[in-house]
């Protein structure tokens, strides 16, 4: 179905399927498809999901912070969400639905702004990404892990001051 709904929205199929780690961490993604400009991932979704997010309710929050992962670590700013919308009885068999003009691409901004390609939206998300800070937080995890040590909110603090 992923190939499906990529064909669908034009993306060459030399991006698809790309894994890529941040250098010096442990985060990593295997990517949907990912060509010098943009991150995309690819959702199936209801209809009425779907139509939520093009009115300008929020995007679910997993979903948002898989794409913003995704952002940090393919250093892209901008990634693009392709959902193709199926009613319940679709749901049970994807593999039957024909893609052709039933999806919606949402524009992921790192200025926090969401954007409907080909409709209009612009709804925004709780507040801008923090590369920096979440880079911070991925590092911090990434030593605690070889360390074979517990995060917390101290050494957290520690952590940081080292590069103050």
């Amino acid at each position: 179905m992923e190939a499906r709904i990529l064909d669908e929205v034009g993306v060459d199929r030399k991006y698809r399927s790309i894994k890529k780690e941040k250098e010096g961490t442990m985060a990593g993604i295997n990517t949907d498809a990912l060509d010098a400009t943009c991150y995309h991932e690819v959702k199936t979704a209801l209809c009425e999901d779907v139509y939520d997010w093009i009115i300008g309710k929020a995007i679910p929050t997993e979903k948002r912070r898989q794409i913003l992962h995704g952002m940090y670590v393919t250093g892209r700013m901008e990634a693009r969400i392709h959902v193709l919308g199926m009613t319940r009885k679709e749901k049970h068999n994807p593999f039957l639905v024909d893609p052709a003009g039933r999806v919606k691409t949402f524009i992921f901004g790192a200025d926090g702004l969401v954007r409907g390609h080909g409709f209009n939206i612009q709804c925004k998300n709780p507040k801008p990404f923090d590369f920096e800070d979440y880079d911070n937080r991925v590092r911090y995890l990434t030593a605690c892990f070889e360390k074979k040590v517990r995060p917390s909110d101290d050494s957290f603090k520690k952590f940081l001051n080292q590069f103050s």
